[in-house]
């Protein structure tokens, strides 16, 4: 008998187990990766470190390895030809197909380690282009495995959907009330005006309105991060009402976390996070073309912008009436147009590192070295020595060098080639997601966020796993 266990209880399975470890494993991931920065201003620092990023990726990583030990445990199924054999099959998953791409640019990643021109930089990029990807996968493994239910991953994004989203439109409304009451403090990096930005506040202020953030990440990064929590509660929404109808709870549920996710995106007045929206809805309802999907977008749409054109008189520093008094619906528009001389500035300012950054990979074309761009860069150090481009695919290409951008490239070239192929419902997630990824990575830096990133790949290869499409369902054209 175990330790612990009362003669004639049932036995505790080490599967259960298992299924208690990955379902806190995952919740600790996506609370960690989403509240890391207010850890880090709680507690401070370790040795210079960020307390809240040391805990974010001490659980990412224990995550990773709990998902390699079920891995190994069972010893199926994953050798390399077995994995093109999986991959090549219908009911393969685009995680499958792409893992070893992954692979590949993962031992890339390792070899440019050792020759990084500044070491600490260099681990801190090499984690950013390769931890928080794993832990997608480590995630979509633990769900084919049935370690993590679907109803807990679901759940658990939806969780820190409503959470996350209410924490930027709140704070927002109370003009960076509610981060600041929290007791974030903007200076707990000690490097000053780089974390401020992190929190809504007179930093993250636009023309009287202060950007949503809630204290996660910054403006940029919360509002991609909405866009991709809204398109996947648009698509959960349509396998809700297919399974239990209109007046369940869980379709409510996620009828609401698509409206808040979507006035939280546009409250972070982030131009490319809005086009993201727009366009990962807009897939969804080409593809899907199902009653719920449709209702689903047009609620998220509609009531986002009756929302926004509500919310304008009590959440401005202005007065109403007054000549510094734009309404928040007018600035949503010449944000999206960039009519205003701040988006076009910044505009200006992105194709400038456009073009400087080309130029430097078309002179060096290996690139400049892992921990030379991006969040891990340390620019802050050198001044002007970094080209600091507010671009994903460059900070890829500047950092691995055109092998590097290729083979990063590849892992998403075969999702899109699994999406193609596969007439399933979790084709047009993937195409949405990737879409949705796809405008981060050339409008901003926002797939280099800790946050955005294990968001974003767990949705992505763990919502979309195979077994998922395996259920019998009713036709997707259904409007009960």
């Amino acid at each position: 008998m175990e330790p612990g266990v009362a003669e004639g209880s049932p036995p505790i399975e080490r599967g259960d187990r298992l299924r208690v470890l990955g379902a806190i494993g995952l919740a600790a991931v996506v609370a960690t990766a989403a509240f890391a920065d207010y850890f880090s201003s709680w507690l401070g620092t370790v040795r210079g470190f960020p307390v809240g990023a040391i805990v974010r990726d001490g659980v990412a990583f224990a995550f990773v390895c709990l998902a390699c030990a079920v891995v190994v445990r069972e010893r199926s199924g994953w050798s390399l030809a077995s994995l093109v054999r999986i991959a090549s099959t219908r009911s393969a998953a685009a995680a499958g197909l792409a893992f070893l791409p992954f692979l590949v640019f993962a031992l890339w990643v390792g070899l440019l380690l050792p020759v990084s021109p500044a070491r600490v930089p260099g681990i801190l990029a090499a984690r950013n282009l390769f931890l928080y990807t794993a832990v997608g996968f480590a995630a979509y493994v633990l769900v084919t495995r049935t370690i993590v239910s679907f109803r807990t991953l679901t759940w658990t994004l939806a969780a820190f959907g409503f959470i996350a989203a209410g924490l930027g439109i709140l704070d927002t409304a109370t003009r960076g009330g509610i981060v600041t009451g929290l007791g974030y403090r903007p200076d707990y990096s000690g490097v000053a005006g780089s974390a401020s930005r992190l929190i809504a506040g007179t930093s993250a202020a636009f023309q009287g309105y202060v950007r949503a953030s809630g204290g996660i990440s910054n403006a940029l990064v919360f509002g991609y991060l909405m866009a991709a929590i809204a398109v996947f509660a648009t698509w959960m929404l349509e396998r809700v009402v297919i399974r239990s109808g209109w007046r369940s709870p869980a379709a409510v549920g996620y009828v609401a976390l698509g409206i808040l996710a979507g006035l939280a995106c546009v409250d972070s007045l982030t131009r490319g996070a809005i086009f993201a929206l727009g366009f990962g809805l807009l897939v969804l309802i080409v593809l899907r073309r199902s009653r719920p999907v449709v209702l689903g977008s047009i609620a998220t749409v509609a009531v986002t912008l009756a929302l926004t054109a509500a919310g304008s008189g009590f959440i401005s520093t202005s007065s109403p009436g007054s000549a510094s008094f734009p309404g928040l619906l007018d600035i949503v528009g010449s944000r999206v147009t960039s009519s205003d001389t701040s988006s076009q500035e910044s505009s200006s300012l992105r194709m400038d590192q456009v073009r400087i950054g080309l130029q430097s990979l078309a002179s060096r074309p290996m690139g400049n070295g892992l921990g030379t761009e991006g969040s891990a860069s340390t620019r802050a150090a050198n001044g002007q020595t970094d080209l600091t481009p507010d671009v994903f695919v460059l900070i890829v290409a500047l950092q691995t060098g055109l092998i590097g951008a290729g083979l990063y490239a590849l892992i998403f070239a075969a999702m899109i080639l699994w999406a193609a192929k596969r007439p399933t419902e979790s084709r047009a997630l993937v195409f949405a997601m990737l879409g949705i990824f796809g405008i981060a990575s050339v409008l901003s830096a926002s797939p280099d966020a800790p946050v955005f990133a294990t968001t974003f790949w767990i949705v992505l290869l763990a919502v979309s796993a195979p077994m998922l499409d395996d259920r019998p369902s009713r036709p997707a054209s259904t409007g009960t």
